[in-house]
């Protein structure tokens, strides 16, 4: 009955650090659950074949998934997973390149389930990301800080349930590093340049969630981007090579101090250059010789209030980049 992984009336169960590929059965062709709640947690399961549920088949559960990857796996109905009368979490999970020959490529829900789903990604499944059963009970989807491609749209409900769409949501090409071998991670490949190169599921997670490992925003998707000190894609000049620049609060409303740390022979040629995440310039600060600090008041050079958001800040010094930083600016 089930694929390489059978929960039966279990509430307790975990499953952590495991990859869960190459099953076949007729439902769930990785994880079959029924009436549990388990936990799942930095979890890949991939390449598994089912009637229903290609990835997981979930009936009567409500199963906790953070940091999972479903990809690759083939149902006629529920190529990623099949929810029945269920009710899932999914935090930081990745749901791409799944197939269904029937409905259903990336979720399916069937018969009253409601899933919430919370910075994930939903991307390149076949034929739909999300797909209602058109009868039965009405089932529900919350969505928020996640990509899902076709955005809302991509969400077919046979108007037999509810969506509901909540801040955050985008529906642009995450920039996978290699998805067609299984490779999700996202990418920036001109880091810290915040230019067309960089994933948009970087630092655009829930800003309440918390913090990934390398101290930024959370990300979306099952793995987070690993970003550096934001120094080392540069030369730094010799004579600042211990030059300190952060800025507190972060998250800030409505200003933000900018602290460096720079010799007084330095400071005579730098600059403090705020960026928005698109690369354009938006404010520009002189450093003063006994400056060791600016507020930014989150307004442009015009001195016009900019829309929330992420924004890098860049300290220069003889017109070379020492160091780059990022800050979120919340209304």
């Amino acid at each position: 009955m089930s694929g390489i992984l059978y929960c039966y009336d279990d509430n307790y169960f975990s499953i952590k650090n495991m990859t869960i590929q190459n099953g076949n059965t007729d439902f769930g062709g990785g994880i079959y659950l029924q009436n549990s709640s388990p936990s799942l947690e930095n979890v890949i399961i991939s390449i598994n074949t089912a009637n229903v549920g290609g990835g997981i088949y979930c009936w009567d559960s409500s199963p906790s998934l953070t940091n999972v990857t479903i990809s690759g796996n083939t149902a006629y109905r529920g190529g990623g997973i099949y929810f029945n009368n269920s009710f899932p979490n999914l935090t930081n999970v990745t749901i791409s390149i799944n197939n269904a020959t029937d409905y259903g490529g990336g979720i399916y829900c069937f018969d009253c389930s409601s899933l919430a789903l919370l910075n994930c990604i939903l991307w390149n499944d076949s034929p739909q990301e999300v797909y209602f059963h058109s009868a039965f009970s009405l089932n529900t989807v919350t969505i928020s800080y996640s990509d899902i491609q076709g955005g809302e749209a991509g969400i077919v409900t046979n108007s037999n349930g509810i969506v509901n769409w909540l801040e955050g949501n985008i529906d642009a090409d995450p920039l996978f590093a290699d998805p067609q071998n299984g490779d999700f991670h996202l990418t920036w490949a001109n880091f810290p340049i915040p230019d067309s190169t960089m994933s948009p599921c970087i630092d655009t997670g829930d800003p309440n969630s918390p913090f990934d490992p390398d101290g930024t925003i959370a990300d979306m998707g099952a793995y987070y981007y690993v970003q550096g000190t934001g120094t080392e894609n540069y030369e730094l000049h010799p004579a600042i090579a211990g030059s300190k620049l952060s800025n507190y609060p972060n998250p800030f409303n409505p200003s933000t101090t900018i602290s460096f740390n720079i010799s007084r022979k330095d400071a005579k040629n730098a600059e403090i250059i705020i960026y928005n995440i698109k690369g354009q310039k938006i404010k520009q600060y002189s450093i003063l010789n006994i400056q060791s600090s600016i507020v930014w008041d989150g307004t442009d050079n015009n001195n016009h209030p900019v829309s929330s958001g992420i924004y890098f800040y860049r300290l220069k010094v003889n017109n070379k980049i020492v160091a780059t930083k990022k800050c979120l600016l919340l209304k």
